[in-house]
């Protein structure tokens, strides 16, 4: 866990709402992905850069013609930006941290942690000219998290190589709202 110091998560979290949007996580990871984009092609370079969105859902049983029910699974977007950069990771794992710009106050990821159980960050990245990291985090508001007085969890930092793409993936699990599970 990454802990802070001088200041109380749970306060801090519940002092930000909940967006009244169902779709305001997906809409506030859309928008790192594309400024990751821009930091790592430019506007001239945009036709390079690559966001995937994939929704997993699983069908249950239907109980007639028409009346099928599907239960959400997970979100995953991914992205060839630039990637979780020190500066990027660094901006993650504090909170209200607005240094990005582009009108960025640093709490949307608090809408992550408001809407699903567990947000995954996964993301191979550049960290010099030779070199390939990883970083794997999990954001959440659960028990576990704040009674580390945290909302981020380093699950792995390793060096990767070079063969693999460089891509960051965020990934929505388990709605925290059982109606926003079912459609």
């Amino acid at each position: 866990y990454i802990s802070a110091t001088g200041i109380y998560y749970k306060n801090e979290i519940e002092s930000m709402k909940k967006s009244g949007e169902q779709l305001r996580p997906v809409f506030e990871a859309v928008t790192n992905s594309w400024e990751s984009l821009l930091q790592k092609f430019g506007e001239d370079g945009l036709g390079e850069g690559k966001i995937d969105i994939v929704f997993y859902v699983q069908k249950q049983l239907a109980l007639g013609e028409g009346n099928a029910v599907y239960n959400f699974l997970r979100i995953e977007i991914s992205d060839n930006g630039q990637g979780l950069t020190a500066d990027n990771y660094a901006r993650v794992i504090y909170l209200r941290d607005d240094r990005k710009g582009y009108r960025n106050k640093g709490t949307g990821r608090v809408q992550f942690l408001h809407f699903f159980d567990e947000t995954r960050i996964d993301s191979v990245f550049c960290a010099d000219e030779k070199t390939r990291s990883r970083i794997v985090l999990t954001m959440s508001k659960k028990n576990d998290f704040i009674k580390n007085n945290a909302f981020v969890r380093l699950d792995c930092k390793e060096k990767v190589g070079g063969n693999e793409p460089i891509l960051t993936t965020v990934t929505f699990e388990k709605p925290l709202v059982k109606k926003d599970s079912e459609y």
